[in-house]
């Protein structure tokens, strides 16, 4: 497992569930973690862990299918995707919620058709990432249902300004190796509304694509 320069065993956060944390190390050991009293963070009055976080863990138990340790130590990140904490109704002392730590890249996923594309939501995102130093990425998904100029028109002003999109149908596989190389190299947070197909994307670029629960969007609600 990947030490920092003191020798205590360290990983990156992939995912929650309820109190348990799944830590993968550099080498690509799994550990089933939980945090305790006396777990330190240097991320102030935030969520106490979250995905994308580097930690340090003192290990409890290995050889196991899913190796067992301790998060000691949340260490300072370097962006996070927050939001606030409704205080009246947050028990926590956590003022501010963080979804996901380290992030490098933004990626807002939006519609061609069914939701309806949003450029509200891509310059909501735009504007977040840019205050955080974030570079992003528009994906266009669903170009298989809506693929005309009125919508690569609507995307002409965030190319002139220097963004990349990238157009896709995740049901048809277009456009995934894009996307890929887009990807590479940098740690992503997928943003977007429910039903433009964000889980989708991830399950053909997983090349597990039944990973992800994926459902149809309500055509009455516009949400799924």
């Amino acid at each position: 497992m990947k030490r920092d320069d003191e020798g205590v065993p360290c990983g990156m956060v992939m995912e929650i569930s309820g109190a348990s944390y799944i830590v993968v190390s550099e080498n690509g050991d799994e550990y089933r973690c939980r945090t305790f009293p006396g777990t330190k963070t240097e991320n102030g009055d935030s969520t106490l862990v979250a995905v994308g976080d580097r930690v340090e863990l003192k290990v409890i138990e290995t050889g196991t299918a899913l190796h067992e340790a301790a998060i000691t130590l949340v260490q300072p990140r370097h962006s996070a995707l927050t939001r606030k904490r409704d205080v009246r109704r947050n028990r926590s002392k956590e003022k501010v919620q963080v979804i996901a730590a380290n992030i490098d890249q933004l990626v807002v996923v939006v519609s061609a058709f069914d939701p309806p594309l949003s450029t509200r939501l891509i310059d909501r995102y735009l504007v977040f990432a840019e205050s955080e130093e974030m570079e992003i990425v528009i994906v266009v998904n669903k170009m298989d249902l809506e693929d005309s100029k009125e919508t690569r028109q609507l995307m002409k002003p965030y190319k002139a300004l220097g963004y990349r999109v990238v157009y896709t149908s995740a049901e048809e596989k277009r456009g995934m190796g894009l996307l890929r190389k887009a990807l590479a190299g940098k740690l992503s947070a997928f943003s977007g509304h429910s039903g433009v197909g964000k889980s989708t994307l991830i399950n053909q670029l997983s090349g597990q694509e039944d990973r992800l629960r994926t459902g149809e969007t309500n055509m009455k609600t516009g949400k799924g």
